[in-house]
């Protein structure tokens, strides 16, 4: 069948008409027939493009004549709906497919369904010109090839926007892709501000951990790798003290003890005075609880160096440390919980000058280590200890000119030893 429509564009609605002719051959007879048709179209584009195809939607209704020779002419009404799609082929040229259902009122009163496939080859020209088809005209259309994709963003300048708010999320990903009415305060709302939250959204989050501090002064904002424990890292914990910040402060006055254990954890106006009624003082005496309390301390920092007060003791000739330096090395344990600006502390072993030299750098190693072992029992991290044995190279005394044999093992008992040297500090 071959035919011909003329079109009348209205925005996003054509008016058009169609006529088609078929001429054939009925019967064996020979006698020759022609059908015609016309009829008469309401098409809609739909405002959206797949790949270069543009659909559309499409009722119609008409007369289809059926000419016999000899016999006359026979008319019929028709009636249709179906759709297809448009596509460019060059410049004002384009191609159309469709596919339509129709009803027809039969010869015999009967009605009849068929279903047609047309296919052809079309120009656009006039005033109304509209190549990309999405209803506004070339000249008024900034993008006369690219339909505008009308989702309440610039919709009356004719160009598609993909990313609205421009914030490299496509609008086909972003859940904020904002409209016209974002454009005032340059898509605050809607721009997505890749601060390593879930940037692949497409909204911005002003408050990452959900703390109630902005991240704008939040100095612990998160990211989506804080999400895994519920951002306990970062989130305020809102407890008296520099819940400003927005981080959290698990030991408020830094004593090593954790505020959820803390008896006196610590507060703002602590700080004036360096904690001095909330501070741990770590001297033997529940050294647990969080709070100050008499009693001299065996361990303190002094310019970022450990001073033991008190000596290690260890079994005769062994590496087993005796009971009664557990306590001392408990408040060596709990001063590098107070202090983790100590990174790195060797563990010194230190012996007398009885025994051979190998057997008493043996001994002074095994002894170190042997320490080194306990206080990683008490929680300190093995990264932040190591353990070496001098043996007798690094004497306090020189005792060997003591001819006493009592003054000669005070002396030496002063060389036996364990130090501890802070290797590095933040």
């Amino acid at each position: 069948m071959l035919g011909l429509f003329f079109g009348i564009d209205f925005r996003m609605l054509t008016l058009e008409a169609m006529l088609e002719y078929l001429p054939t051959s009925m019967d064996e007879s020979g006698r020759s027939a022609t059908t015609y048709a016309w009829t008469v179209g309401l098409l809609y584009r739909v405002p959206i493009k797949v790949w270069k195809f543009t659909p559309f939607f499409k009722l119609e209704g008409g007369t289809i004549a059926l000419s016999l020779e000899g016999a006359g002419t026979d008319y019929d009404r028709q009636a249709g709906m179906g759709g297809g799609v448009f596509f460019p082929v060059y410049k004002n040229w384009f191609g159309r497919v469709e596919v339509m259902g129709q009803i027809t009122d039969g010869w015999d009163e009967r009605f009849a369904m068929n279903l047609t496939l047309r296919a052809g080859i079309g120009y656009r020209w006039g005033f109304n010109n509209d190549r990309d088809g999405d209803g506004i005209i070339n000249r008024l259309d900034k993008c006369p090839d690219d339909p505008e994709d009308f989702d309440n963003f610039e919709d009356t300048d004719g160009c598609p926007d993909p990313d609205n708010d421009g914030d490299g999320v496509k609008d086909k990903d972003d859940k904020c892709p904002g409209t016209d009415a974002d454009k005032a305060d340059n898509f605050a709302k809607t721009k997505e501000d890749m601060d390593g939250f879930e940037d692949g959204d497409g909204c911005p989050d002003p408050d990452n951990d959900k703390d109630g501090i902005p991240d704008a002064r939040d100095k612990c904002p998160g990211t989506d790798a804080d999400k895994a424990d519920n951002f306990a890292k970062t989130k305020e914990d809102m407890d008296g003290f520099e819940d400003g910040d927005g981080c959290p402060d698990p030991d408020n006055d830094k004593d090593g003890i954790p505020d959820a254990k803390d008896k006196c954890p610590g507060k703002d106006i602590d700080v004036e005075d360096n904690f001095i009624k909330t501070k741990e003082t770590i001297n033997g005496f529940e050294d647990d609880d969080g709070c100050p309390d008499a009693g001299k301390p065996k361990v303190t920092v002094v310019h970022k160096k450990i001073e033991v007060t008190e000596k290690i003791f260890f079994e005769f000739n062994r590496a087993r440390i005796q009971r009664r330096s557990f306590s001392v090395l408990n408040q060596v344990a709990l001063t590098l919980k107070a202090n983790p600006h100590i990174l790195l502390v060797e563990i010194q072993g230190h012996a007398g000058t009885y025994g051979g030299e190998a057997a008493n750098i043996r001994l002074s190693d095994r002894r170190a280590k042997a320490v080194r072992r306990y206080l990683i029992s008490r929680g300190i991290a093995p990264s932040r200890l190591t353990a070496k044995g001098y043996g007798i190279s690094k004497p306090v005394k020189d005792c060997y000119d003591i001819k006493e044999l009592s003054l000669r093992k005070t002396c030496e008992a002063v060389n036996r030893r364990v130090q501890f040297k802070n290797l590095k500090h933040k």
